[in-house]
């Protein structure tokens, strides 16, 4: 069942509209609904959606795209473009296809109501060109889990993340990349996904300010490649203010430059 209209989820899911607050992303661009308390996308998201360029006619997936902010930016940013979007819990699913419709994106976003850990009974092998994701990065045995469901299933979801990078590779054409944004000391993990499978990596940090070090990084990947790593100056997020982002971020998140990857 594809939710075109936010009363009708409202009424399915049994909830109020005061439970969520309308965000603004891309300066204003992109509009999306998301829960006060669960899983909410953010400047994560939107750095992942601005480290792809996807060409007319190409194709994305977005997975675990929650309530679609990733996705919806990458078809706000790239028209003629078709993006798909897969995520287990359908309180998020049916809330991104709503976003999509309020955006006027429905036409180019579709959602898949399913688990990664079996994507092919979803979306066809070597089908798209890009693929960008934020799997979840805390080890369950060595963290407390949210009492959220959608922050659970977005920390500490199954499969864990190596075996969900590893999914997400097998929906990726030969020579298509995949974008992933991820915890700095967890990228043995990324490195491990990837082995054999695609190189040409290209590592941007997300540097907190200028003296501190990275707590998160892009991560992108060709799958097929054997060109060599390259570690990227990447972004100084905050100024000396530490309240505000840096120029060059905040053009970034609006949208209106890219960042340099290489």
């Amino acid at each position: 069942m594809l939710l075109m209209d936010f009363t009708e989820y409202l009424e399915r899911h049994n909830v109020s509209s005061g439970d969520f607050t309308e965000d603004a992303f891309l300066d204003g661009r992109l509009k999306t609904l998301q829960p006060v308390k669960g899983f909410r996308g953010g400047s994560d998201s939107i750095f992942l959606a601005v480290s792809v360029t996807p060409q007319a006619g190409q194709k994305v997936a977005d997975l675990g795209c929650g309530g679609g902010t990733a996705g919806l930016a990458v078809a706000a940013l790239c028209s003629d473009i078709s993006v798909v979007g897969l995520e287990m819990l359908e309180y998020y699913a049916d809330l991104a296809r709503v976003n999509a419709t309020r955006n006027g994106l429905s036409d180019r976003f579709t959602v898949v109501n399913g688990n990664i850990a079996k994507i092919n009974d979803y979306l066809g092998p070597d089908s798209f060109d890009y693929v960008i994701t934020n799997p979840p990065f805390h080890d369950p045995a060595a963290s407390r889990p949210p009492a959220d469901a959608g922050k659970r299933t977005a920390f500490q979801h199954s499969p864990a993340p190596l075996e969900w990078l590893r999914k997400s590779l097998n929906v990726l054409k030969n020579g298509g990349i995949m974008a992933v944004i991820f915890r700095t000391e967890r990228i043995g993990m990324l490195f491990e996904a990837v082995k054999d499978r695609a190189a040409d990596i290209r590592i941007y940090p997300l540097y907190p300010t200028a003296d501190k070090p990275a707590k998160r990084i892009l991560f992108l990947c060709r799958k097929g490649s054997r060109s060599p790593t390259k570690i990227l100056p990447g972004l100084i997020l905050h100024g000396e203010d530490h309240g505000r982002y840096a120029r060059k971020a905040e053009d970034i998140l609006k949208g209106k430059i890219r960042p340099d990857l290489g």
